[in-house]
């Protein structure tokens, strides 16, 4: 059987961009075999279930306190702590476990996990800053595509530099 990912990459690898278009190919092959497609589809299924769960616990973590005011809790805040104490959250290396049984060790854990996603998203910001700059710097541009693009030294000696076609 084909992984569903192996069958996005295949999209990928022929020049489909289009997620529409992928997707609408991979469940048109999916399908063909239903003896395959639950196997081949549950793994995306989950994900978009785990997103879509920790979506749900991230709006219950920003109104629950996990430390006690000075004024105590009220019956609604302990309602929401308990809430969240019960709920899932994902460990690397150790899997599923509820918020309260989670120890210092694992929270530092998940705290490194999500330092290397933060880490991550920084350097695609910068990238499209970088891009910003490029096409602020270059007169007339509008985009990465307008900006032109010159060869190294050994380049200029006859090997061709190919500017990517522009897609509108």
């Amino acid at each position: 059987m084909t992984s569903l990912a192996a069958l996005i990459r295949a999209a990928y690898d022929s020049g489909e961009r289009n997620p529409d278009v992928v997707a609408a190919s991979v469940l048109n092959l999916a399908l063909n075999d239903r003896g395959s497609a639950f196997e081949m589809l549950l793994p995306a299924v989950r994900d978009t279930a785990s997103t879509e769960l920790r979506r749900l616990v991230r709006g219950l973590e920003g109104r629950a306190s996990l430390t006690e005011p000075a004024s105590g809790f009220s019956d609604a805040a302990l309602a929401a702590r308990a809430r969240l104490l019960s709920e899932l959250v994902w460990v690397p290396n150790v899997g599923r476990r509820t918020w309260g049984s989670l120890t210092v060790e694992q929270h530092e854990t998940v705290i490194s996990y999500y330092g290397l996603m933060i880490d991550g998203l920084s350097k695609t910001i910068r990238r499209h800053e970088e891009a910003i700059v490029a096409i602020k710097g270059t007169p007339g541009a509008t985009c990465l595509d307008d900006v032109p693009v010159r060869p190294r030294a050994h380049q200029q000696r006859g090997l061709a530099v190919r500017q990517p076609e522009r897609q509108r």
